[in-house]
């Protein structure tokens, strides 16, 4: 690895570097220890660092971005979560889910030396990657589709866990499908769909012809298209060379078989509109055979029970140094104090008076700041809001808060929006918005941020001045997004408190 992801401390940012996972086009992955301090409980992550000779480079540094706000936002169980965005030393890294396991490249090479796999465990993963991918594609922003087509979905961009969860992950070249790009034909060239090879545009079909791929492989135990080099594989995907499955695997369902044939058709128009559609045809021709997590979780088991026993040996001695703390319903602060800590003081005490900063200081009406149920929570995994306001500033105050259920986050974003009305008629001398946001990481979810911009409309409206205290990149993007869409005239970002505390409070 290069200079800033070194193995020799063994350490990157807040991270302690374990082992290599994999290099990839842009990326180096580790597996690391999240050593976050007092926020942050300890805990295994595979750490996305983009390479130092893509760090100036910045259509790569768009693409990094790009894919980790779009996993951020895609909640699912059979996609690989992300826990964080960050910059250290000039590189760009993502702190992802760790999935405990191995690839279905690492399954699809154990075959040679157990045999096939199960028909009921390949279709098991294939299932499960059909709904992952097919979660990407129906993600929307508000109402409006944003038509994301992964490009990349191969063996070793699924992975399994030992307990059969089949999850997708390398989001790097998703595009949305109505874009029209010179990289068309970006990915692995045995894996591309016919229209990708020939640059004709993609759709979420394309993913379906990979996920097409990904099975035959699966169940032939070998590859699909075997060339000596790229350019002659490109050709062949270019041609429509379809290579039979039955040749390698004849004690296959004619459904199973119908059903591959059938994603992989050289036109997308032959093809299932939808990886959902793929998954329900492949369910309904298995017929008796068993298809499940259950069933994949066996099969994992002894496919992969050298890498699995080797992988475990590794992590006892790793996991025995985490230091795990009971979950915060609070975090400490990490910087100067905000207006909302002067508004309500130290925890349990008596509101304490300020002036403005104006010199105007009326004593009697600063030193009687609103008072709000707290915390008031959002949407499901998204932020607590605890909220205050004295006679010139409202202050949102805003953390983490991955136990809420969905039901508990849609009655709680009413609240908020009801809280905010009462505020913004309650208080008419209003004059600035401060959003207190250093407690969370990542991308604000859709629901979260539809709610912020309701916020940031309803300050424009008041002739309000908005001010974001943030220090995640990510979580930085989503707020300039916002602030643009609600035609903010005057909005800061700012990633420093004292920086926040000079802005909110001038006149």
């Amino acid at each position: 690895m290069t200079d800033a992801f070194t193995w020799t401390s063994k350490r990157f940012a807040r991270y302690e570097l374990v082992q290599r996972l994999g290099v990839g086009g842009m990326g180096e992955v580790a597996l690391a220890i999240d050593r976050g301090g007092d926020v942050h409980d300890d805990k295994l992550v595979a750490l996305k660092v983009l390479r130092e000779d893509f760090a100036k480079d910045d259509e790569a540094v768009a693409y990094f971005l790009s894919e980790a706000r779009l996993v951020a936002r895609l909640a699912h169980k059979n996609i690989v979560g992300i826990y964080r965005l960050g910059e250290h030393q000039g590189r760009y890294y993502i702190s992802m889910e760790y999935v405990r396991g191995g690839s279905l490249a690492e399954l699809q090479r154990a075959t040679k030396t157990h045999g096939p796999i199960p028909l009921g465990a390949a279709l098991s993963a294939i299932v499960q990657l059909c709904r992952g991918a097919h979660a990407a594609h129906e993600l929307k922003d508000g109402d409006r589709p944003l038509n994301i087509v992964h490009r990349d979905i191969t063996p070793h961009n699924v992975m399994v866990d030992v307990d059969g969860v089949c999850k997708l992950l390398d989001f790097g070249i998703a595009v949305n499908a109505n874009d029209v790009t010179d990289d068309l034909a970006s990915g692995k060239p045995s894996y591309l769909a016919p229209e990708q090879a020939r640059r004709e545009g993609v759709d979420r079909r394309t993913d379906v012809f990979g996920i097409g791929v990904v099975l035959w492989e699966l169940l032939a135990g070998r590859k699909r298209l075997r060339y000596p080099d790229a350019a002659s594989t490109l050709q062949a995907v270019v041609e429509g060379v379809s290579p039979s499955l039955v040749e390698h695997r004849d004690d296959l369902p004619v459904g199973v078989v119908m059903a591959i044939n059938r994603a992989l058709a050289t036109a997308r128009k032959d093809r299932f509109d939808t990886a959902a559609d793929f998954a329900k045809a492949l369910l309904d021709a298995a017929g008796d055979v068993a298809v499940g997590e259950g069933v994949l979780a066996a099969t994992v088991r002894t496919h992969l029970a050298d890498h699995l026993r080797e992988r475990a040996t590794e992590l006892m001695s790793v996991e025995s140094t985490l230091h795990v703390r009971a979950p915060l319903t609070r975090p400490a602060d990490d910087a100067a104090p905000t207006i909302f800590d002067s508004a309500l003081g130290p925890e349990g005490s008596e509101p304490t008076q300020r002036t403005s900063g104006d010199g105007e200081g009326d004593g009697d009406a600063l030193a009687q700041p609103l008072r709000f149920p707290v915390p008031l929570p959002t949407v499901a995994l998204g932020p607590n809001f605890e909220i205050c306001a004295d006679a010139h500033t409202a202050t949102v105050r805003v953390w983490s808060r991955p136990d809420l259920s969905r039901d508990e986050g849609a009655e709680s974003a009413a609240m908020i929006l009801s809280s905010f009305v009462r505020l913004f008629e309650d208080v008419r001398t209003l004059r600035g918005m401060l959003i207190d946001g250093r407690s969370v990481h990542g991308v604000l979810g859709t629901k979260t941020m539809g709610l912020i911009e309701v916020l940031f409309r309803t300050a424009e409206a008041r002739g309000l001045s908005v001010v974001i205290l943030s220090r995640d990149p990510i979580q930085r993007l989503d707020f300039a997004e916002l602030a643009q869409r609600a035609a903010l005239r005057r909005s800061f970002i700012v990633a420093s408190a004292a920086e926040a505390v000079r802005l909110v409070i001038a006149p």
